[in-house]
C-alpha cells in the first residue's frame, strides 16, 4: 500500500495553486466587507446615505 508520501508533486502544486486562489478570494471579500462594499463594489447603507449628502453643504468641525 502507498503511503501519502507517494503523492505526486504536480497533484501538490495544484491544490497550493488553487489554496492561493481561495485565499486571495477570502482576502478581497474581507477587505471589501470592512469598507463597506458588497462583492460588485456598490456602497451598503452609509454610502448611499454619504452620496445623497449635499457637497456644499457647512461642516462644522470644532475639534479641526
Amino acid at each position: 500500500m502507498h503511503g501519502i508520501l507517494t503523492i505526486p508533486l504536480r497533484n501538490l502544486a495544484w491544490l497550493g495553486f488553487f489554496a492561493a486562489i481561495l485565499a486571495a478570494w477570502y482576502a478581497m471579500y474581507a477587505m471589501a466587507m470592512q469598507m463597506d462594499l458588497d462583492l460588485l463594489g456598490r456602497p451598503g447603507a452609509m454610502g448611499e446615505r454619504m452620496r445623497q449628502m449635499d457637497p456644499r453643504m457647512p461642516m462644522y468641525m470644532p475639534m479641526a
